[in-house]
């Protein structure tokens, strides 16, 4: 596989300067914004395949692009980036100016996708049952990647690849483009040039410049980058990315666990965590934090996190959820990891279910909440304006005698951590008032739970509204003191 090589179709014949100008934030341009607009000369794009899914209810589109030049021939093997991209034109095609993005990894050398592959069935599904474009984004990041500074030569992909380039810029803080967070961005910006320009081919009348975007982890940051920097992006849907604010929320996590979670390996070798408290590293996360750009998300925002995950804490989100404007969904996925096994199919419906409700402006719940909690127990109390056809609860212990730690799997191990249903301690206090309150366990020394509310959705949907509070954690405060300076060097656990 290599980039496309038909003749290049350049920037300004997918999109005016003008409309470049529309699709970017109101306020003072950033390094990304500059990085990730600029045309390309290497931009183009081709169609490579077509697979008859209209038993499904899609037209399959498969196409290369090239996104972009990233840095220079002699800084990587990979100066120009390249993806495949599916594009799903579904036979109801009722919202031709609106389409979902869904962005996913995948290696250079890999073969185009296949139409049996689960994400391209889903996307085809969104596109159908939503009438507007569906789209899957392949190799965010290009990968793998060797750095010829690299004095291992070795080749790189997924954390390790960003942990170098992090790397670089802390160093060298003068070029923050060689963050591997601006390409990766990039390559989904001009994916919805890509999309609508393909589109736009097949049905003349159309004009995809709304979009919902959604990826996971690596893609997860990415997806809520493209709601920073580009207007058309009217959705967001970031799954299992929940480190905004993110020298807080690390702080935090060493708080909880005494060190850093074994998946965080390829920062740690290169001495990230021991830089944590490095002006360098918040001059970093000036430009590549979602939380830096907070101001500019005033679309939808559903986000997603899981009680198992690896990578991040469950309560993540007390360091910026709070701080993000209107509209903000949580959606705390139990019984699951950072991989969101076992949760697949509840994921895809509240993707779609969300998506239908924007476009065809259907009212959505609005949903707020209180937590306390004390060294006895603690509660949440939820309220909304509108009554719920049910509202559950579940709890978790944590099985390690010291660590605040609700992952599935640890170094050298696991947790089989069970997130339990606990509805009947649910309090209706009317019908749009719920209440719950929980003691601390007896036997763990640490307790989390939540509340989940299910609401009617929209008519044109089979899919309910699927809704959750933040997780309290109880008793207050973390096991382990804070680290400063050298000692947040840490250990993995």
């Amino acid at each position: 596989p290599k980039a496309a090589q038909n003749e290049p179709v350049p920037l300004s014949a997918m999109l005016t300067k003008g409309a470049v100008r529309d699709n970017l934030p109101p306020d003072d341009l950033t390094p990304l914004d500059e990085y990730v607009h600029a045309p390309d000369d290497v931009y183009q794009w081709e169609e490579i395949d077509y697979y008859n899914m209209t038993m499904i209810g899609c037209h399959t589109y498969i196409i290369n692009f090239t996104s972009q030049t990233w840095q220079t021939p002699e800084f990587s093997t990979q100066p120009v980036w390249f993806h495949y991209l599916v594009v799903h034109v579904p036979l109801n095609f009722t919202h031709k100016d609106a389409g979902v993005m869904y962005i996913e990894g995948g290696g250079n050398d890999s073969d185009p996708p296949d139409p049996d592959s689960d994400t391209v069935i889903l996307t085809c599904q969104i596109a159908k049952e939503s009438g507007s474009v569906g789209a899957l984004l392949k190799m965010i990041p290009n990968q793998p990647i060797r750095y010829f500074d690299d004095p291992e030569g070795r080749n790189k992909t997924e954390d390790e690849s960003i942990a170098w380039t992090w790397r670089k810029y802390i160093n060298n803080q003068s070029d923050p483009t060689v963050l591997l967070q601006f390409p990766m961005t990039k390559g989904a910006i001009r994916a919805m040039d890509t999309i609508n320009a393909v589109v736009k081919e097949k049905d003349p009348e159309s004009d995809v410049k709304r979009f919902m975007t959604a990826g996971g982890s690596k893609r997860g940051w990415v997806t809520w980058l493209t709601a920073c920097i580009d207007k058309r992006v009217v959705v967001v849907s970031p799954i299992v990315l929940s480190i905004l604010n993110f020298n807080q929320n690390l702080h935090g996590h060493y708080e909880s666990l005494g060190g850093w979670t074994y998946v965080f390996n390829d920062y740690y070798e290169v001495n990230l965590t021991r830089e944590l408290d490095n002006p360098s590293v918040q001059m970093m996360m000036d430009h590549i934090d979602p939380y830096s750009y907070r101001g500019r998300m005033t679309m939808p925002k559903l986000v997603f996190s899981a009680t198992g995950d690896e990578f991040f804490m469950p309560d993540d989100s007390y360091n910026f959820f709070d701080d993000l404007k209107e509209p903000k969904y949580m959606e705390m996925m139990h019984n699951t990891n950072h991989g969101m096994i076992f949760s697949y199919l509840r994921l895809y419906k509240a993707l779609t279910v969300y998506w239908i409700s924007y476009l065809e402006e259907t009212p959505k719940p609005n949903l707020t909440w209180s937590i306390e909690r004390d060294v006895e127990g603690g509660s949440i109390t939820l309220y909304t304006d509108t009554v719920p056809k049910e509202v559950n609860a579940y709890f978790a212990d944590t099985m390690h005698p010291e660590r605040r730690d609700f992952r599935w799997t640890v170094l050298n191990g696991t947790q089989p951590i069970f997130w339990n249903d606990t509805s009947e301690l649910i309090e209706e206090l009317d019908a749009y008032t719920y209440r719950i309150y929980m003691n601390v366990s007896d036997t763990a020394n640490y307790r989390g739970f939540f509340i989940n509310a299910v609401f009617e959705g929209p008519a044109v949907s089979d899919y309910d509204f699927d809704m959750t509070t933040e997780v309290n954690i109880v008793p207050p405060g973390k096991p382990f003191p804070p680290c400063v300076g050298e000692e947040c060097y840490g250990t993995l656990v």
